[in-house]
């Protein structure tokens, strides 16, 4: 099994409330997605300025982005240009997206050390 798909982020919350029933969440999930996860929980708006996404989003299917620039879905781990398919129905559309999404993200995260663009702004 690769290292990637040896990780994991517990993440617990908890509640006082003895009428809320428990459940868990099995998708795959980066801990970037705590925050907007908690903010929601919590009703905040943080009007889309996170990395992450709610982790209770029925949208959103989850995945994570590894700092060597590979990612996991709950379909296939892609990492030095190539999908290592673990499941044989995964959605080529989807990967060909996450694909594009992880290069768009490398730009950004250039230019942001690049520019310095938090010192700046």
């Amino acid at each position: 099994e690769h290292w990637a798909l040896r990780q994991r982020a517990p993440f617990f919350i908890y509640t006082k409330d003895p009428d809320f029933e428990g459940f868990t969440v099995d998708k795959i999930c980066s801990n970037a997605d705590f925050l907007p996860t908690l903010a929601n929980l919590f009703s905040l708006d943080l009007n889309q300025q996170t990395l992450g996404r709610d982790i209770f989003d029925p949208n959103y299917k989850g995945y994570v982005i590894f700092s060597n620039y590979s990612f996991l879905t709950d379909e296939v781990y892609w990492h030095d240009e190539v999908i290592e398919e673990y499941r044989s129905d995964y959605d080529e559309t989807y990967v060909h997206f996450m694909i594009e999404y992880l290069y768009n993200r490398m730009k950004v995260n250039d230019y942001i050390l690049s520019t310095d663009y938090y010192r700046k702004n």
